[in-house]
């Protein structure tokens, strides 16, 4: 579940990068989503591609009793955001291999080990355009040692608000 910060900073992020087209890693069951998908939807445009191997459940490294791909369809049906939506399943740095858009926004919120972000974050950084955000949460949760280590590792500082966190990368010359 989203606490009102992630929630808050997912939404301040849409706008702030005037996101058409935005990219979630790690989308479980689609909470993560909505903040994402009610900003595409104010603005009538945009797409969020929502990657995730929608397999098992990692959290509780079990599998889950309903398939999770079905799971995540029909939460983001319920919530009425299907046409903004595509999923890809996969791997999320096997997904970026292959990805050929520019994102105005990333949301990292796949694996949490710091071996784990680093990795997304590296992946998935190239497809960020310039003045584009990548955010993502957990920073200050049981996962933060991760989280912030991974942060640290890549982009030396970041901002953050609660367990969100987020960086807008400057262009490099």
């Amino acid at each position: 579940m989203l606490d009102n910060n992630v929630v808050k900073g997912l939404c301040e992020c849409v706008v702030k990068s005037q996101a058409r087209l935005c990219v979630e890693v790690g989308s479980y069951l689609g909470t993560g989503s909505t903040p994402i998908l009610a900003g595409l939807m104010a603005a009538r445009k945009g797409r969020l591609f929502c990657v995730d191997h929608f397999s098992m459940d990692l959290m509780r490294l079990q599998k889950l009793d309903a398939p999770h791909y079905e799971q995540f369809l029909a939460n983001i049906h319920a919530m009425g955001f299907d046409e903004f939506i595509t999923p890809i399943r996969g791997k999320s740095a096997e997904v970026a291999q292959t990805f050929t858009e520019t994102a105005d926004l990333i949301y990292i919120d796949a694996g949490h080990e710091r071996q784990q972000v680093e990795t997304d974050l590296r992946a998935w950084l190239p497809h960020l355009r310039d003045g584009g955000i990548i955010c993502g949460d957990d920073a200050d949760h049981a996962y933060r040692e991760g989280v912030v280590g991974a942060l640290e590792s890549v982009f030396g500082s970041f901002q953050q608000q609660g367990r969100f966190w987020w960086v807008q990368p400057t262009p490099t010359d």
